[in-house]
């Protein structure tokens, strides 16, 4: 009977833990929301590839008349226009150069600083009350109550 009680009361323990305990992520969130200074702000750069595949496309088109062959060639893209005069049919060839797109994105971010304390930072406490109490001590030595 106490030996259930025990362990009941264990896994109650153990529960209440579990449930009120609060992540390290929980933690940091808000320390830093509590102390802003703690952050600064730091660009992270995203770099993308994209790459297009070469592309040809060919096809015929029935005409009357027409007798001229043109061609447009501009960095990317190649159009020719060929006219068969037998057969009275223009064919069109296409042609889509491949080609790499590079892109930057810069994205700021809010990062957390981690700096080592200086000596001042971790022992001013102690230097203070250690001074309080030097103050003290001398103003009870110059009542008199106090002989050293």
């Amino acid at each position: 009977m106490v030996i259930k009680r025990i362990i009941k009361n264990i896994v109650q323990v153990i529960l209440i833990c579990l449930i009120t305990s609060c992540s390290p992520q929980k933690r940091l969130n808000r320390l830093l929301t509590k102390h802003p200074e703690l952050t600064e702000m730091d660009t992270l750069i995203i770099r993308d590839t994209v790459v297009i595949n070469s592309y040809v496309h060919d096809t015929t088109t029935i005409m009357m008349f027409h007798d001229t062959t043109t061609v447009l060639n501009n960095e990317k893209v190649i159009l020719k226009y060929f006219y068969d005069t037998l057969r009275e049919t223009i064919h069109h060839d296409v042609e889509c150069v491949g080609d790499t797109i590079y892109t930057e994105k810069l994205v700021p971010v809010k990062t957390a600083v981690f700096r080592e304390l200086s000596w001042w930072d971790k022992y001013k406490e102690f230097i203070y009350i250690g001074l309080v109490l030097m103050m003290v001590l001398i103003i009870l030595k110059k009542i008199g109550k106090i002989v050293l």
